[in-house]
């Protein structure tokens, strides 16, 4: 499935035991999110509900990701938000044949981890979609 390690990307998962991911009794733990971040009306969050702040990045085949483009509809907000969806076969995780914001393809492929990269750039885990990115 392949994943972020201290901000680089591994096709290959490493061992749980490396992520600290296994409990004392063997279990599966699994880690807090890196990222928690809401959008405010008042912008208390740190982020402000502002139109042209955010890019919402999905994937159509993912249902999480889908999810978030139906909501978006549903509330009117395809003008205020605008859609970056995958359309190339996953690589290293999630693939585009464009970027935004200055996050350019490299080797004309945008993959989804450049932004947990950006955002953290020794980020460690899974680089999912949806993603929504504050870009000013």
């Amino acid at each position: 499935m392949g994943m972020l390690l201290n901000g680089v990307w591994h096709q290959e998962d490493p061992p749980q035991e490396a992520l600290r991911m296994t409990g004392r009794d063997g279990s599966f733990v699994r880690p807090e999110s890196g990222f928690r971040d809401r959008v405010t009306r008042d912008g208390a969050s740190g982020f402000k509900a502002e139109a042209g702040r955010y890019y919402l990045i999905t994937a159509p085949s993912c249902p999480w990701a889908h999810r978030t483009v139906l909501m978006r509809k549903l509330k009117g907000l395809e003008d205020v938000i605008p859609l970056l969806q995958s359309d190339l076969p996953k690589g290293q995780g999630w693939a585009y044949s464009r970027g935004f914001d200055g996050l350019a393809p490299i080797d004309g492929v945008f993959h989804v981890h450049q932004v947990y990269t950006a955002a953290r750039p020794d980020f460690t885990g899974r680089a999912t979609v949806p993603v929504l990115w504050a870009w000013t």
